[in-house]
């Protein structure tokens, strides 16, 4: 595979630790931990390796995504990372990105995780309502893991539209087309079909026949907390909640609706961050007033990094943003500090790079930079669609 492997792409590399039984060489199937690597580009993804690290620190992992790297020969090829937020990749003279960058000689893309972002949106909402807790397990997901085959199921109930809670599900209509149309697209894995279908089921929209055995009940694992509340709340009248459970219950689904959903789903398309993160922050704060969405969008505020004058250049080629609003950015980067101008015609030019079909003729046409000029000639002749570039 590596000899036939092709590395004259440029790359973004993405790693995640992670704790899996030692298998190898004679290993006793005790978990050790391991740091999945993998490239990704325009059409392609590879696994370099998984190797085994012997702690989780930013130099343990730095090391084995380094040497990963020139393992495959893509080294020189690398312009951007994928992480989690973890200080242990974050950390400004020890995390595993500032490390790698030091390695490789040269600044990278800094693309954080945003699905691990939004994990961290929604436990911030998920305290605000259950409070908080040092054990992994959930007491009330737990406790209806273990009710579930006792429960009928297929008597259960979609959320009923009280004054207030229309006001909070203002957008009913527009996140069931959304529901609907993700349900139409790719999935990674069974859950997030899962999610989807649960959520149309809450909003009454589309009842589910056959439901899913609870699975695991652990607070690391991804939409555990969304699908788990979303049952239990649809189950919530053969279960015995109290008043304050079943509210805060609620709201909490309306937030995983609502807002959660949108954001999750979109997650892994960068072009389309500064967009979709600038939704979220407008969707939180109309409910500023409210604790659960306060707690969300303070915790969100600390992980803008799609926002940052570094990544905002980015937004230039997604193609569900008007226009209009491309041509205002060009216009404010003229009055922009230098420093800031500089960074962001350098993404703009990376960004060029790993997502336009013509980077050779855009390179010839353009030259080896992409000034301010430059972008405003792209905005106006190129307009909305990368597809119509030359």
């Amino acid at each position: 595979m590596k000899a036939s492997f092709s590395s004259d792409d440029y790359w973004v590399v993405h790693w995640d630790g992670k704790l899996l039984p030692d298998l190898t060489d004679g290993g006793s199937g005790q978990l050790v931990d391991r740091l999945p690597v993998i490239i990704s580009g325009k059409v392609t993804e590879q696994l370099l390796g998984a190797p085994k690290i012997e702690t989780g620190t930013g130099a343990s992992q730095a090391e084995a995504v380094y040497k990963c790297l020139v393992d495959w020969g893509v080294q020189d090829n690398v312009v951007g990372m994928c992480f989690d937020t973890t200080s242990s990749n974050t950390g400004h003279k020890s995390g595993a990105c500032t490390l790698v960058e030091r390695k490789l000689g040269r600044p990278l893309m800094n693309l954080a995780c945003r699905h691990h972002v939004l994990e961290l949106v929604l436990k911030a909402a998920f305290e605000d309502q259950f409070g908080t807790s040092t054990s992994p397990q959930i007491p009330m997901f737990e406790k209806f893991r273990r009710e579930w085959h006792a429960l009928d199921h297929s008597e259960h109930s979609s959320i009923e539209f009280s004054r207030n809670q229309a006001k909070l599900i203002s957008n009913r209509q527009e996140t069931i087309s959304f529901c609907k149309m993700q349900l139409k697209n790719f999935l990674p894995r069974d859950d997030y079909k899962e999610l989807l279908e649960l959520a149309l089921c809450f909003l009454g929209e589309a009842p589910i026949s056959s439901f899913k055995k609870p699975g695991p009940v652990h607070r690391a694992r991804w939409m555990n907390k969304c699908i788990y509340a979303l049952k239990i709340y649809l189950f919530r009248k053969q279960l015995l909640l109290s008043v304050t459970e079943e509210k805060s219950l609620e709201k909490f689904c309306i937030f995983i609706v609502t807002t959660y959903i949108p954001s999750w789903y979109t997650a892994p398309l960068p072009l389309c961050a500064a967009r979709w993160d600038t939704l979220l922050l407008k969707s939180l704060a109309k409910r500023k007033k409210d604790s659960m969405w306060k707690a969300a969008a303070d915790k969100f505020k600390q992980h803008l990094w799609y926002l940052s004058p570094e990544l905002v250049g980015m937004a230039f080629f997604d193609d569900d943003l008007e226009v209009g609003i491309k041509k205002k950015m060009v216009n404010t980067l003229k009055r922009a500090p230098d420093h800031v101008g500089d960074a962001l015609r350098i993404i703009v030019r990376w960004t060029f790079v790993m997502f336009c079909t013509s980077m050779p003729l855009i390179c010839k046409s353009f030259g080896p930079t992409i000034n301010r000029d430059t972008i405003q000639r792209i905005v106006a002749q190129y307009g909305k669609k990368r597809t119509m570039l030359p």
